[in-house]
């Protein structure tokens, strides 16, 4: 009786398995522009503008330095004037008409008013901060935000009339958390912090003033 045929083995070294998945992945091109590529028509536009601008502009600087680029390689050498106009003249020049085009052709877009802004909390850390936090939080009113916010305020042991000012402006939006021992601006945020009911997190100074729609505009 003979003995029966070895069977053909279907399993692959790991060596080949890494060949064959690398052979079956699209090769990356050589240039890639995903911002062109994805970009709107109007901002494909754009681009495209700044990139012809800047290349003519290069193309002039060439032809402009021509007339005297004999004269300064006849005087310093050949290397150094190439190298004396390119880096004085040609590509200063054309890094600024780049940055001068793209801030000429940049356009935002009209900003929507949101049809449900979202919750935010305020943190603002104080410390005998009586002269200026009255004002501060006349500013929060004066943004008359349309979602629901509210502004947590930690008093980091303060020894003037901060906590009796802000209690005294009786505003419901405001909870003031106070620390009987300072322990500066970064622990008194991270308490803070635990105490947010929102996602949506901004940090203020005592001393800083919101003016216009700033919190609409974030």
């Amino acid at each position: 009786m003979s003995s029966p045929a070895p069977r053909r083995s279907n399993s692959t070294s790991p060596a080949a398995a890494n060949d064959q998945a690398a052979e079956s992945r699209p090769r990356a091109r050589l240039f890639e522009l995903p911002r062109l590529r994805n970009a709107e028509p109007s901002q494909r536009w754009q681009l495209i503008t700044v990139g012809i601008v800047t290349v003519l502009w290069f193309a002039f600087t060439i032809w402009a330095s021509s007339f005297w680029f004999d004269a300064l390689a006849d005087a310093v050498g050949l290397i150094a004037a190439i190298l004396f106009i390119g880096s004085l003249a040609l590509v200063p020049s054309t890094v600024n008409v780049f940055a001068v085009a793209s801030l000429l052709m940049d356009r935002r877009p009209p900003r929507r008013a949101l049809a449900k802004y979202p919750a935010l909390s305020v943190l603002m850390y104080v410390r005998d901060s009586a002269q200026s936090i009255g004002e501060t939080i006349e500013s929060i009113r004066r943004q008359e935000y349309p979602g629901p916010f509210e502004v947590i305020l930690i008093d980091d042991a303060s020894t003037d009339r901060t906590a009796y000012i802000v209690r005294g402006m009786g505003y419901r939006w405001i909870k003031v958390l106070r620390q009987t021992k300072g322990r500066g601006k970064a622990a008194a945020l991270n308490r803070a912090l635990e105490s947010a009911q929102h996602d949506l997190i901004v940090t203020l100074d005592a001393d800083a003033i919101l003016f216009g729609d700033a919190l609409w505009s974030m």
